[in-house]
């Protein structure tokens, strides 16, 4: 999951609908687990594009606002 994640942020990838909602629900899944796979959130916005970023965080906020709050203030 977290390559997957980290390649559907990327602009080209983002374009696509299908890829988006599964995006959205790796996030989902991801924050719905131990915190195991929250890493791989972090480590995807960090690469991702400030689209790629803006996608990621309006994913996050829906299931977890404090995670999103973390990566709005620098993914610490």
């Amino acid at each position: 999951m977290p390559r997957r994640l980290s390649a559907s942020v990327q602009p080209a990838m983002l374009a696509d609908d299908d890829v988006r909602q599964l995006m959205r629900h790796d996030i989902r899944t991801a924050v719905g687990r131990p915190a195991q796979l929250k890493p791989a959130i972090v480590t995807a916005y960090r690469q991702a594009s400030p689209e790629g970023q803006r996608a990621i965080e309006a994913a996050v906020s829906d299931v977890d606002a404090g995670l999103a709050a973390t990566l709005r203030a620098g993914a610490t």
